[in-house]
């Protein structure tokens, strides 16, 4: 099913004709550095650490070019200690871990490429890369390196203190450049649609690059950055996502988002109008630290419950099913002072400490026991964020290649094995692209469309609207409108004034994004206008899908249509961009190539939202 979406304008405040300045900055030509590589990987975290060894393994050329620190940005920002998800140690070829991936995707998954992405883990073995890189993983009493969070069964091992950065570290040594503080901001593509390079922004010099590339890996993760509460890094803004809808790719399950529960209490601060707030702390409540969450009245709501929509209360999705039922049905704590909150208990943490990843309760457990005058509180109160986000474009399941050919997407995470999703596509992006680029020469291109490119950036820093608002304010805007309507919990009121907002933005205050200082060295203003667009492009699409899955499924929590309903829902929705401004829908029913769609159903507990958690003790 197909349907037209809202016109909507794509045009960007800075090619607007109504200033000198930018029309003389539409009639120059604009300086570039070049660089010529084989392979250009878009994104310096797991997924592009990943195609970018193997492509330096495959005898490739390769540059990584990463928007912020490489091993340090994005969701790797975390790098104190992932825990990262692999199979590397399970019989066979990786493929047991099918069943469970899919269980976790809860079936919204492509069951070819998620097949793909366990046997490329399984080959790859990047937890064995970690160590050699000189990570040591945390380990238990028995010494071993592991921890398998819902079932000690599955084939899969999670391993805990995993550093993205050694990786990087050792890549650096091996050969491998990287240009990291540098954003991309479009593709350039040859005549015949071939993908022919990339076009960046320097952010500390102003710079210009122009990055020609046979094949071109864009592993630049999400963008819950534009959520407004995350515990994410502020790189995850959807320049990988916009520059496909820009290209007219369509991107599916854009209305998932992955959810957890993270720290305003002590620490954290809130804005004034109650509908933003800075996440202090990481400690989750997902896996077994779950069991661990209370609501207002102290109950202990996933601890020995009887009976409810869930059947295994320490798997991640079950955990946030009902920690959402405790805020749906009035349990929640003040959260953001709409009764959205949940405490965590540290004192419970604490007495297994050693079972769960250092990193998530570093902040509060590891303080007090270095003896650092730090009194550590009974609680710590919680609001769900968003970590990671949906929206990739369809790809071949082998090789992760999108249908611009020599354009790789390695960007899907919305999984409780993020990490997991992440080194697979990396592994098998690069793999597939070092062997295309060693067969062909560099693809040409137009010179007028790199000037285009760079007369869009340059002319958000040189606009002078007559009625300015500043490109902070704008983000702000964006994540303000997205947190009322698009948390966890969603209804279609809520979802519709968000949409309305967002679309406000782009009609009233884009036009008038204004950069006040207009050098272009160590320039955040002009960073975020370059930003905005994409953002917002992001949030519409995100916005439109979780309006049209009437539904409720993990991810995507809806009052109004509060059942998990996979008899109509077990399909991938998917938003385009047109040529002309409008946005399309449509949907495709799940690949059920290894597990039957009848078989999902009877894996997936049902859910119902409207039903009360109970539990074994009043």
């Amino acid at each position: 099913m197909a349907t037209a979406g809202l016109a909507l304008s794509t045009a960007l405040p800075g090619c607007a004709k109504d200033t000198d300045a930018t029309v003389a900055s539409d009639s120059r030509a604009r300086s570039y550095i070049t660089h010529d590589t084989d392979v250009l990987v878009v994104g310096g975290g797991i997924a592009g650490m990943a195609a970018a060894r193997q492509a330096l393994v495959g005898g490739a050329t390769v540059l990584v070019v990463d928007k912020a620190r490489a091993g340090h940005s994005g969701n790797s920002g975390l790098s104190w200690g992932h825990c990262f998800g692999t199979n590397e140690g399970a019989d066979g070829d990786g493929s047991s871990l099918v069943p469970a991936m899919v269980a976790d995707t809860q079936g919204m998954i492509d069951q070819d490429f998620v097949l793909a992405i366990a046997q490329g883990l399984h080959e790859s073995k990047p937890a064995r890369l970690g160590e050699q890189c000189g990570t040591i993983l945390q380990r238990g009493d028995d010494g071993k390196a592991q921890y398998n969070a819902n079932d000690a069964a599955l084939p899969v091992t999670c391993v805990l203190e995993y550093r993205p950065y050694r990786v990087a570290r050792q890549l650096m040594r091996a050969g491998v450049p990287f240009i990291d503080n540098t954003m991309v901001i479009d593709i350039v593509r040859a005549a015949d649609g071939h993908v022919a390079g990339a076009v960046g922004i320097d952010l500390k010099s102003g710079d210009a690059h122009l990055f020609r590339a046979k094949t071109v890996i864009m592993a630049t993760g999400g963008y819950h950055w534009a959520s407004g509460i995350t515990a994410g890094s502020p790189e995850s803004t959807g320049q990988g996502q916009a520059i496909y809808m820009r290209h007219g790719l369509s991107l599916k399950d854009m209305e998932f988002f992955a959810v957890d529960f993270e720290t305003i209490r002590p620490y954290g601060t809130m804005a004034k109008e109650k509908d933003q707030v800075e996440i202090a702390g990481f400690a989750a409540i997902n896996a077994n630290a779950g069991m661990f969450a209370r609501n207002k009245s102290g109950k202990f709501f996933t601890e020995g419950l009887a009976s409810s929509d869930v059947d295994n209360t320490d798997s991640f999705q079950a955990v946030i099913i009902t920690a959402a039922k405790e805020i749906i049905h009035g349990n929640g704590t003040p959260g953001d002072g709409s009764n959205n909150g949940l405490y965590l208990d540290l004192d419970r943490v604490t007495a297994v400490s050693h079972m769960l990843p250092a990193y998530y309760y570093s902040g509060y457990l590891r303080d007090s026991e270095w003896g650092l005058g730090y009194q550590q509180p009974k609680d710590v109160e919680m609001l769900c964020d968003y970590y990671s986000s949906g929206g990739w474009p369809s790809t071949k399941p082998g090789t992760c290649e999108t249908e611009i050919t020599g354009l790789y997407s390695a960007t899907m995470t919305v999984s409780e094995w993020g990490t997991t999703f992440a080194a697979g596509q990396g592994y098998l992006a690069g793999k597939d692209a070092v062997q295309k680029a060693k067969s062909m020469d560099f693809p040409g291109f137009a010179e007028t469309d790199v000037q285009d490119i760079l007369n869009k950036a340059f002319g958000m820093l040189e606009a002078a609207p007559s009625d300015p608002v500043r490109p902070i304010d704008i983000h702000r805007n964006m994540q303000r409108a997205f947190y009322k309507g698009m948390n966890l919990i969603r209804e279609e009121q809520g979802m519709q004034a968000t949409l309305d907002e967002l679309l406000r933005i782009q009609e009233e205050d884009l036009p008038r994004m204004n950069v006040p200082v207009k050098s272009k060295q160590f320039n955040v203003d002009w960073r975020m206008a370059m930003e905005a667009e994409g953002m917002l492009l992001c949030l519409i699409g995100t916005t439109q899908a979780a309006l049209y899955r009437k539904e409720t499924r993990p991810f995507h929590i809806r009052t109004d249509y509060p059942v998990m309903d996979n008899a109509n829902w077990l399909v991938h929705v998917w938003v385009k961009l047109n040529g002309d401004g409008t946005w399309s829908i449509d949907t495709t029913p799940v690949n059920d190539s290894i597990i039957p769609a009848a078989q999902i159903n009877e894996m997936l507990p049902p859910v119902d939202m409207s039903v009360p958690n109970t539990y074994k003790t009043q």
